[in-house]
């Protein structure tokens, strides 16, 4: 005989757990978001949408698809998270606004990485083309000699014939000191 509740009594819902392979805490799927027992996702893992999230932890990330490690890398590694952020939307499982938000960048960069996927393949994910932004184009040695050579009276030009580098590499290095 199959019981009925009574009218406005609540309904309790089936939960599904999920253990992660890592030894994590088990996942509860309710309704399709994933979440917790205690009905949040703690501070590490980040739901890509009902079927794929992010955990972070320990300076490592891993993506899951529908219970499997689809990536797995350091935080560090800028081509295998471009790359997995390609493979979620490749295999369609999921879309470009997701994608960005979870990992914390635009769509248009997941856009980009995409098209540099496309044309080039993993190769082409390594890293933008150009001088790395960030890096300082002059040593801190050298930077010392630029100073005390301008404090002395040196033309730019003469500064970047003496150093070896371009008069505008001379300037932007005055200028920002």
């Amino acid at each position: 005989m199959v019981s009925v509740p009574k009218l406005g009594a609540p309904v309790q819902e089936q939960r599904e757990s999920v253990v992660l392979r890592n030894g994590g805490p088990a996942l509860n799927v309710l309704g399709g978001a994933s979440v917790l027992p205690d009905g949040r996702n703690p501070e590490c893992t980040c739901a890509i949408n009902d079927r794929c999230l992010v955990r972070t932890q320990d300076g490592h990330r891993v993506v899951i698809a529908c219970g499997v490690v689809l990536a797995q890398y350091t935080l560090g590694d800028h081509m295998a998270e471009s790359y997995a952020m390609v493979n979620l939307m490749d295999q369609g499982l999921a879309n470009q606004s997701d994608v960005a938000r979870a990992f914390g960048c635009s769509t248009r960069t997941v856009r980009r990485y995409q098209r540099r996927f496309e044309g080039g393949g993993l190769a082409a994910l390594d890293r933008s083309p150009g001088y790395p932004r960030g890096r300082a184009r002059v040593a801190g040695s050298r930077r010392q000699l630029v100073q005390d050579l301008n404090l002395q009276g040196h033309s730019h030009r003469e500064i970047a014939r003496r150093i070896g580098v371009s008069e505008k590499a001379i300037r932007k290095l005055v200028r920002s000191r």
